[in-house]
């Protein structure tokens, strides 16, 4: 029995066997943790001084904005630069930024024309950074490990969820959220040394970039030439867009439907991230991508129906465990469009294909933001939450009925970037 245990946990942590990845790993578990405190106080701190889902909506659209914008460039940057100096670069951006946030906010100085600005630079960070991070694992892990490794980022992404938003919701109601950020900004010490201690051998990497615009136009061309990257893409926007009320509308949910405190919000994404962080380690003990087309489209569908239910209800513990299969469906769909990705693309263009998909998860996501705040305040947060849902079973619809036709192309395009990796 004890065998069979640690046999269990060896395969659901099996990337950790790599000291570059043990590096990255723990150094963003911290870092992870006190991103989503500054999330979640971000968003309190809004609604606090505005009042104003649309907003809430704004500042999200504001931070989201230029990775939609400039990731795309950020992808052509990865895959012409070192990618830990990258990193580097970024994570001590927004260290910078998260003490700066917590200084004018701790001597009440904040004003919300600042939560905009910060939004904003945070985004262009994030628009160099996440190309970046994503493609950076294979280098750590190389491509046997690479499903587990990209299915433990989302493990401690969704660890981080259910851990980050809970001790944010006591620190807001306690102490404020000032020193939510201050606590982010030193997370970010965690994942720098981490990236300072790795020795990554640099890969040999088939270099066609002639100009950043020839870079790009070859991601492109790479992406709408084939259908189940494009359709893997396409929905992978859709639920960045669709699932916005579940972040933006969460403060005036807590409020105004279910009468509760920052603590209230802690909860509801921490029911959230426990989801997601379980459905993470499932997934973890999966060794090929093949077939996960079907889990995308069954969490598609499931989330639609959990969203619907979830804006309709007015009890505290009937929406806390709907956010428990909301977060596992966002999960499994974000998590397997990820790998699925990563495993038909080509090593060469891997950062700018994954800038697209950054584009595409973070460019849906302001949209979202927008539209979500702009219809809680003028329709109401249940109708919002019914909308969002049934798109979401539509599309998920239409995607079950092309599953036939994805498998056959994506083993096609499979073939083709195996022979081009290998020359």
């Amino acid at each position: 029995m004890k065998t069979g245990c640690m046999q269990y946990f060896k395969e659901i942590f099996r990337a950790l066997r790599h000291k570059n990845y043990r590096y990255f790993f723990t150094g963003q578990l911290v870092s992870l943790i006190g991103s989503w405190m500054q999330s979640i106080a971000l968003s309190w701190l809004i609604f606090r001084l505005t009042n104003s889902s649309q907003k809430l909506g704004t500042v999200n659209f504001c931070n989201q904005l230029p990775v939609l914008l400039f990731a795309v460039w950020g992808g052509v940057v990865a895959d012409h630069f070192n990618r830990r100096k990258i990193l580097i670069i970024t994570q001590f951006s927004c260290m910078v930024l998260a003490g700066l946030l917590a200084t004018i906010t701790l001597t009440d100085y904040i004003k919300v024309w600042h939560l905009y600005i910060f939004a904003l630079a945070l985004g262009i960070t994030q628009a160099f950074d996440i190309p970046a991070r994503q493609s950076i694992i294979v280098e750590l892990v190389g491509k046997e490990d690479l499903y587990n490794a990209i299915v433990l980022n989302s493990s401690i992404f969704n660890g981080a969820r259910l851990v980050g938003p809970a001790i944010a919701g006591l620190v807001i109601e306690w102490i404020g959220e000032g020193w939510c950020f201050d606590a982010n900004s030193l997370s970010y010490i965690a994942v720098l040394v981490g990236l300072l201690a790795m020795n990554i051998i640099p890969h040999s990497r088939k270099s066609t970039i002639e100009t950043p615009t020839q870079g790009l136009r070859d991601g492109f061309n790479f992406i709408i030439h084939s259908f189940p990257t494009t359709a893997l893409l396409l929905m992978l926007g859709a639920v960045s867009m669709l699932a916005a009320p579940q972040v933006v509308l969460i403060p005036a949910v807590t409020k105004q439907i279910l009468h509760g405190q920052a603590n209230t919000m802690g909860y509801l994404l921490a029911m959230s991230g426990i989801g997601a962080f379980v459905g993470a380690l499932l997934l973890a003990l999966r060794k090929k991508a093949q077939g996960m087309e079907k889990l995308i489209a069954f969490a598609m569908i499931t989330c639609g129906f959990c969203f619907i239910f979830f804006g309709n209800s007015t009890t505290r513990w009937i929406s806390m465990l709907l956010m428990v299969p909301i977060g596992f469906c966002l999960m499994a769909q974000m998590a397997s469009s990820n790998m699925l990705i990563q495993h038909l693309v080509p090593d060469y263009l891997r950062g700018r294909v994954m800038s697209f998909h950054a584009m595409t998860f973070m460019g849906g996501a302001p949209v979202g933001a927008l539209l979500s705040g702009y219809l809680a305040e003028r329709i109401g947060i249940p109708l919002t939450f019914t909308a969002a849902g049934a798109c979401m079973i539509l599309i998920g619809c239409a995607f079950t009925l092309n599953l036939r036709r994805y498998r056959i192309l994506s083993e096609r395009l499979l073939r083709q970037t195996e022979r081009v990796n290998q020359q």
